[in-house]
């Protein structure tokens, strides 16, 4: 049960495709030596993910997450897309022929 709620905060964001995935999995894990980092992961797991980079185009960074996340899930970025088809981006695909 400790287990599963260490790592809680990780899987949120690893679900939700947040840019900052891996640092909250590890703020989650490191969380039991104190109540609220592991309070902070979890709050931070929720934050709204819309990232803003001047350097890249958010088509690239979209993709640069990709690949950080299918990396800590241990499979590759492609894997990663067959895997997370998701019904939205078929929306976006339909309303632009």
């Amino acid at each position: 049960m400790v287990v599963f709620v260490l790592g809680l905060p990780g899987r949120i964001a690893i679900a939700r495709r947040h840019p900052d995935a891996e640092a909250v999995n590890l703020m989650g894990w490191l969380g039991f030596l104190a109540v609220v980092p592991w309070m902070q992961a979890f709050g931070w797991a929720f934050k709204p993910t819309t990232v803003i980079d001047v350097r890249y185009f958010p088509k690239q960074e979209q993709q640069h997450i990709d690949e950080e996340i299918a990396g800590m899930k241990g499979k590759t970025a492609t894997e990663q897309k067959a895997e997370s088809k998701e019904p939205t981006s078929r929306v976006e695909d339909e309303s632009h022929p």
